[in-house]
Formats: structure tokens, sequence, C-alpha cells
């Protein structure tokens, strides 16, 4: 049996350049698209991994607990 490169293939130019458009629209879709932040991470402290939204949820109920004359 005759094993086949199909990037090797002669008399076939159009298929080498199909090839290399195909790779070089899959390498630029992956670096184009943009990725999504799922959580935002603020620190590490003992292990342990606070998130913005931890932080924001932490401050929140730390104002509300505050008497309104702190918050002028």
């Amino acid at each position: 049996m005759k094993k086949i490169c199909l990037l090797n293939w002669k008399g076939k130019p159009m298929f080498k350049k199909k090839i290399s458009f195909l790779l070089l629209a899959l390498v630029l879709s992956a670096v184009l698209l943009p990725a999504d932040i799922v959580e935002e991470i603020v620190a590490i402290v003992n292990g342990d991994v606070i998130t913005l939204s931890d932080y924001k949820e932490q401050f929140n109920s730390m104002v509300q607990g505050l008497p309104c004359c702190c918050l002028r």
C-alpha cells in the first residue's frame, strides 16, 4: 500500500492553497475570538481563592452595617 502525504501531492497546488488557507483561518479565529472571563481572582490567601464577587459581597455587607453618620 502506498502512503500519501496530503501536503505533498504533485500537480495539486490548489489543494495546498486550500489547506494553507484553512489552517490560517483556524489560527486567526482562535487568536481573534475573545475569551469569556468567568470570575476575576482578587487574591489567594492561605490557599483560599478570593474572587471579585466575594470581595464585593463582603464590602457591601460591611457598608450596610455602618451607621448612617459614618457614610458622609
